[in-house]
């Protein structure tokens, strides 16, 4: 009945606007939910969709948009025209202190930003598609294991620079304060995260990159027209999978100034307010809810975690947490996984070829890279940017989610180091500080430590 698209360390209301525009914007998915459900995961939120919801968005969305590459070009170039308005006006948001300003203006703002969300939605289900389709299509064509080797490096290459590669080429070229500048919004991954600092930048783009670089293989020429078209979309795609995190970063980064403004009249941080909903935000700003009570309320979501889930026309929540444990033992979503490791076999896609052994460092969120070592493997749900500092460190990644175009494979690539995505249950399996053995060639991690 549901399926679970991911976990991550988000606040309630990047949450909420992901799973109201699943009501809210049937206009963009091209079809209607009526499944879905975000529940306490281990300090982090999982998020689960109705898997004939899922299926209908894909199978609309595979018509629509891979079966036409003029649609899909026209689709992403309308993406990338409201994402930049939304940013441009954002930095021209003129916010008072006057209680009607903040009100109209986080109306816009969630407004806006559920719309945002819609498009996450379709680029998000469109990568996995492709990530899925990708590996068959390169395998079913006549070539040598070398030259796949290479249309996959080169596939899932985005078409220009990711954020991360453009900091790292900026870093001995720009000043301190300028650089701060231009990539403060890199950190801005949620509502409550600080601007990045110059210490912060250096650490995210100081990446000794050997595969950066990637030529169009020969072998690609050689290739039937479907396949290469295939390939073409997969690069443009990949590429806007960076591209709409950068958005988010940079929409979240510019919407500081109105937040701050808000949690100041309401008494509470940043961070508290962003556990809040929309309606209970702007019950705090007209004086019918008590600033005690949501900031006890936004403190407990942010201890116990939160449910909200779809009913009807309506996104609900639930805080209470006898009613979340009913929760999820009514809609069956509890995560099954054998807990002892001696003589478990994980298994996963290989992302980046290689074999690693060393001690396992398994991290719930990014604010945990501090324990990663030198010759550690690197265990976590997923990566983005800001794993990069401890990526640096590791001799090999595995990741519960991803595949062959997710963050994790494709620095993995650059970096040369072995990675497995999509193991599902490793950092559940999988403790800091056991031995564990990445064969990236096979295809399975296990633990050593019994051995």
């Amino acid at each position: 009945m549901w399926e679970k698209l991911y976990t991550r360390e988000y606040s309630l209301l990047l949450i909420y606007s992901s799973l109201i525009s699943l009501i809210k914007k049937p206009e963009i998915l091209r079809t209607k939910f009526s499944n879905a459900v975000t529940i306490p995961s281990n300090k982090m939120q999982s998020v689960y969709i109705g898997k004939k919801d899922l299926q209908l968005l894909s199978v609309s969305l595979k018509k629509q948009y891979l079966s036409n590459s003029k649609k899909l070009t026209t689709y992403l170039d309308n993406f990338k025209e409201f994402s930049l308005d939304f940013i441009k006006e954002l930095k021209g948001l003129k916010i008072l202190n006057k209680q009607e300003n903040l009100i109209k203006n986080y109306h816009i703002f969630i407004d806006k930003f559920v719309e945002f969300n819609a498009h996450l939605w379709v680029t998000f289900i469109l990568n996995n598609l492709l990530d899925k389709g990708l590996l068959d299509v390169i395998s079913t064509a006549n070539m040598s294991n070398s030259d796949r080797e290479r249309i996959i490096r080169y596939s899932t290459q985005p078409e220009k620079l990711a954020s991360t590669l453009l900091l790292n080429a900026q870093l001995s070229k720009l000043p301190d304060k300028e650089l701060e500048k231009r990539f403060a919004w890199m950190t801005t991954i949620d509502f409550f995260k600080k601007p990045a600092e110059y210490k912060d930048l250096k650490l995210m783009g100081t990446i000794e990159l050997k595969n950066s670089k990637i030529t169009t293989p020969r072998v690609f020429n050689k290739l039937a027209k479907n396949t290469k078209d295939f390939i073409k979309l997969s690069r443009e795609l990949v590429y806007i999978k960076d591209l709409r995190d950068d958005y988010r970063r940079k929409i979240i980064y510019n919407s500081i100034p109105l937040f701050s403004k808000i949690s100041k009249c309401l008494g509470m941080s940043r961070k508290e307010l962003s556990y809040l909903s929309p309606n209970e935000v702007e019950k705090g700003l007209i004086g019918k809810g008590e600033q005690d009570d949501l900031k006890t309320l936004a403190g407990k979501r942010i201890v116990n975690g939160f449910v909200l889930y779809i009913s009807g026309k309506n996104l609900l929540a639930v805080n209470d947490n006898k009613k979340i444990k009913n929760i999820i033992t009514k809609y069956k979503l509890e995560d099954k996984y054998i807990s002892d490791t001696e003589d478990l076999i994980i298994k996963g896609t290989v992302a980046s070829k290689g074999k690693a052994r060393g001690e396992a460092r398994v991290l719930s969120s990014a604010k945990e890279i501090g324990i990663v070592r030198d010759g550690d493997i690197l265990v976590s749900v997923t990566t983005n940017p800001d794993y990069v500092p401890a990526m640096k460190k590791a001799v090999a990644f595995v990741t519960d989610e991803g595949g062959i175009t997710s963050h994790a494979a494709i620095v993995a690539r650059e970096m040369e180091k072995p990675c497995l995505v999509g193991t599902k249950v490793s950092t559940k399996v999988f403790k800091s500080g056991e031995i564990v053995f990445v064969d990236a060639v096979e295809g399975f991690v296990k633990s050593l430590s019994s051995n």
